[in-house]
């Protein structure tokens, strides 16, 4: 209050065209910071403290629930990126390992080698696929999307063409090997 009252002095000595020289300026704060102000000074004082302290923690508290919603979005994010991720694996690897048990029980009930064969080259291929969609996933750079299913809505990572490159790679890499 002493602050306003100065301000609210030397304003109206300069409306009036008076010069505001070292004198009025001294006169102007004798007024306004004499002993019977302080009183008043110490409760403007403490009231605008509480007053500080009051926006300051609603402030506060404003900034730590904007933090708060920010995490809690990141988290949402993280967990359905990995439910994508649980789906596409169980996707890959079920449908490989099924393949694999299959033909692995098939060349259980036969009973010549050369009847075992091929089940053995789709277990082999099964098995490189597997290999490819590992590979695939460790060196993913951008997350696309598919549904799994065409009546759900759980979401799959899209990386059937690059398991069919790794595979591709792979069939090549054996081809070179045998020749």
């Amino acid at each position: 209050h002493p602050y306003t009252m100065l301000v609210y002095g030397l304003l109206h000595i300069h409306e009036q065209g008076g010069h505001i020289g070292l004198n009025a300026l001294r006169a102007e704060a004798a007024m306004a910071f004499k002993p019977a102000m302080l009183p008043m000074a110490i409760s403007f004082v403490l009231f605008g403290g509480c007053m500080g302290l009051l926006v300051g923690s609603i402030v506060d508290k404003q900034r730590k629930l904007i933090y708060a919603q920010h995490e809690h979005e990141k988290s949402k994010v993280v967990l359905e990126t990995l439910n994508q991720l649980m789906v596409t694996l169980s996707h890959y690897l079920l449908n490989a390992n099924t393949v694999i048990g299959g033909k692995a029980r098939q060349c259980q009930k036969k009973g010549s080698t050369s009847d075992i064969l091929p089940d053995l080259k789709v277990i082999e291929d099964q098995a490189k696929k597997i290999d490819a969609v590992i590979k695939a996933l460790r060196e993913i750079t951008e997350v696309k999307t598919v549904l799994y299913s065409t009546g759900g809505t759980a979401k799959m990572i899209d990386i059937t063409q690059e398991i069919e490159a790794r595979l591709r790679q792979m069939k090549k890499a054996q081809e070179k090997a045998h020749e």
